[in-house]
């Protein structure tokens, strides 16, 4: 069994001092400097995570009020060799003042006659607004009339825009139409192909009952 030996606190009487209590005193001045700088220490870290948590919460409100414009192509949903340029607004924050910059220019098919995207309003003059999750879409070209060359061309571009507070936002955007030149897919009917079919399955009926 364990003893527990406690020192005996006692006055010296002819100096009238306690000796304990210069010992506590002495502990006390070694500890003082010690605790100090842990204290030091602490208060660093509370500060520096404070500020990260200012920033994460910044960033967050950012987020939450800045727009993210994308440029990239779809294939048109009843032919993928009909290639439209979708400009659409990912983002959380309506965008305003867009501006578009490509390299080289591509040659676009409008129906008519070919034109360069260049010449095209929306992209010569801009889009003065982008609500969040609205896009503009415009057809582009018709695979089957471009040439090797412009097919395997990667076009770079740079699209410029600002939020709601005036700040301005940079973002590069490429398109690339190589990768679809050797692409199969199987296309599933769309109710445009499904009344196709019956209308000539009606008439198919319709000849054979006047045969």
């Amino acid at each position: 069994m364990k003893t527990l030996v406690v020192e005996k606190v006692y006055w010296d009487l002819k100096t009238k001092t306690c000796p304990q209590y210069f010992k506590i005193m002495e502990f006390i001045k070694i500890l003082t400097p010690v605790s100090s700088f842990l204290l030091v220490i602490i208060t660093g870290i509370y500060v520096i995570l404070t500020y990260r948590l200012i920033l994460e919460n910044r960033k967050l409100r950012e987020m939450q009020i800045s727009p993210k414009v994308s440029v990239s192509y779809e294939p048109h949903k009843d032919n993928i060799a009909l290639i439209n340029l979708v400009i659409k607004n990912v983002g959380l924050g309506p965008a305003y003042d867009i501006k578009f910059e490509i390299t080289p220019d591509i040659k676009g098919y409008n129906g008519k006659a070919e034109k360069l995207l260049s010449e095209y309003a929306f992209f010569k003059k801009g889009i003065k607004y982008l609500a969040p999750a609205q896009e503009v879409r415009h057809f582009l070209n018709y695979l089957g009339k471009m040439s090797k060359k412009e097919i395997e061309t990667n076009y770079s571009g740079k699209i410029y825009y600002k939020d709601a507070s005036g700040k301005e936002h940079k973002d590069d955007f490429s398109i690339d139409f190589s990768y679809r030149k050797d692409l199969t897919i199987i296309e599933e009917k769309t109710i445009r192909d499904i009344l196709k079919d019956i209308e000539k399955h009606i008439e198919s009926l319709a000849k054979q009952k006047f045969r």
